[in-house]
This record gives structure tokens, C-alpha cells and sequence, in this order.
């Protein structure tokens, strides 16, 4: 995961922004060495909310309220809410 101090994020945040969308991977920011915040894509929030609902039963919070998110592929590395139903399902 790349890292990158609050200052030089602030710079190059369209930059930050254009690449972790496209990439998909998180972008640390730090402040004196230390990882203060993430700038991580909507996209792997929502899985990690689908991977948290799956594994308490729960709905999404937030993430539901943003309306859905669109034009990206599962990577397959979480699961989602659906491929645990489909995986519990019998037959």
C-alpha cells in the first residue's frame, strides 16, 4: 500500500483520487510517520460492508444510504452478501 504524507496528499489529491479508482488500492495518508487515514475507493468499502453483513446478519448502514455503487467488478478476494446466500442455499 502506498503511503504518502497529509501534505503531499493535499498537492496531489485528484492524482490520489484518479488512481485509487482506478486501481482499487488504498492510498495511506500519514502525518509525522504515522498512517493517520485511508483513501480507499467505495467500491471496497461497500464489499467489506457486504462481508460484514453477511458474517452478523446485518444490512449495510452508510453505505446504503449513498444509493448503489456502480461499474465495478467483485474481485472475488471478499465475499458479498449474495455469494454467501448462494453458497448457503441448498441444492
Amino acid at each position: 500500500m502506498m503511503q504518502i504524507s497529509v501534505d503531499e496528499a493535499a498537492d496531489r489529491l485528484d492524482d490520489l483520487v484518479a488512481m485509487v479508482a482506478r486501481s482499487r488500492e488504498p492510498v495511506a495518508l500519514t502525518d509525522g510517520g504515522d498512517v493517520v487515514a485511508l483513501l480507499v475507493s467505495p467500491q471496497v468499502v461497500a464489499e467489506l460492508e457486504d462481508a460484514l453483513a453477511a458474517a452478523d446478519g446485518r444490512g449495510r448502514s452508510w453505505v446504503a444510504d449513498a444509493g448503489p455503487v456502480t461499474g465495478f467488478q467483485n474481485s472475488g478476494r471478499l465475499p458479498t452478501a449474495s455469494s454467501e446466500q448462494r453458497r448457503q442455499s441448498p441444492g
